[in-house]
């Protein structure tokens, strides 16, 4: 059943005390706003603290009202970031930018938190439409190089072919090409030489011999050459 508007209820009996609740609840919402902005700033103060749970904490009291303003869930996505809940804080930022998606410093800290639970592909998908947005925020482009330096580690260079020849993929790296045993028989292989001359003292003398020999023919022979 629709509630109808205080102006259809002026001449109501009743309508004095709708106009009263309607009065009640606008200073009620006022209120509770009010009292929402003064949550947001002392959470804030706690979180420039390093004091993340006393923030949540501050958040948590004022977290009923309808709030729809981004400083809320920026500061809360902060305080779970400083707890090391990533993905946490990634979905309170998520949430905030359903309210504001072309705010800076949601989605800064969206694509910070997507980093941080290792979400590379969704913090990619950010990154690209909050560059789009805001071209020259130099946050936007420390982001980028950080999600480039965690995309380049996930994703090694392949092994130059010196390397890849030195560890095939048929063996394990860290496994010896041979095993003790047959490296002791290369090194023998290697130390012993192919070919080793006999040690040959009789065909020298029989050669000086013959050289002697010959010597006293010859001089035989030039004595008397008739």
């Amino acid at each position: 059943m629709a509630v109808r508007a205080p102006l259809e209820c002026k001449n109501h009996r009743w309508g004095p005390v709708v106009l009263l609740g309607w009065a009640l609840g606008g200073m009620i919402r006022g209120m509770a706003q009010l009292d929402a902005v003064k949550g947001v700033a002392q959470a804030l103060k706690h979180l420039e603290r390093g004091e993340a749970a006393q923030a949540l904490r501050v958040l948590d009291k004022v977290s009923w009202a309808d709030l729809g303003w981004p400083d809320y869930w920026r500061v809360r996505a902060e305080a779970f970031l400083l707890l090391g809940e990533a993905r946490r804080a990634a979905k309170c930022a998520e949430e905030g930018l359903h309210e504001a998606p072309d705010n800076l410093e949601l989605l800064v800290v969206y694509i910070r938190a997507l980093l941080q639970a290792q979400d590379y592909h969704k913090a990619q998908e950010a990154l690209n439409h909050a560059s789009q947005l805001f071209p020259q925020s130099l946050e936007l482009q420390q982001l980028a190089e950080t999600l480039a330096q965690h995309e380049t580690a996930s994703h090694p260079l392949p092994p130059s072919p010196m390397e890849a020849w030195r560890q095939p993929k048929n063996r394990p790296s860290r496994k010896p090409l041979f095993d003790e045993a047959e490296a002791r028989a290369i090194r023998r292989a290697f130390q012993t030489p192919a070919y080793k001359p006999r040690n040959r003292p009789g065909f020298v003398l029989r050669a000086f011999l013959c050289l002697l020999l010959g010597l006293g023919l010859y001089w035989l022979w030039a004595r008397n050459p008739g």
